[in-house]
């Protein structure tokens, strides 16, 4: 029997607020956004960038939000500028797209 076979209601689980924001840290993201007064984009692509190298978020939190003077991880800068290169090439792409619509 295969895994999606056993899958049934019995299986979904609803999860409580807390539980949410302690599973998803991404939750939380506006929160953090106000507690930090830091641009809520940032945090979600630093949270992003995280789950990408598969960095627990606590690292980004730590040293970018709290300022804890901790090591920069190389992989995780990285990791960021390159979803902040593909945010800024999509905004471009978006941008040049509505010139064309519009007929500039």
């Amino acid at each position: 029997m295969s895994s999606q076979e056993k899958y049934n209601a019995s299986s979904i689980k609803i999860l409580s607020e807390e539980e949410a924001r302690k599973k998803f840290q991404w939750v939380n993201t506006g929160e953090l956004a106000q507690k930090y007064n830091v641009n809520e984009e940032f945090i979600k692509l630093g949270l992003i960038a995280c789950d990408a190298i598969g960095l627990g978020f606590q690292n980004f939190i730590d040293k970018y939000l709290k300022k804890i003077d901790i090591p920069k991880n190389k992989e995780l800068e990285e990791a960021y500028k390159h979803l902040l290169q593909k945010k800024q090439e999509n905004e471009e792409e978006r941008f040049y797209r509505r010139r064309i619509v519009v007929g500039e």
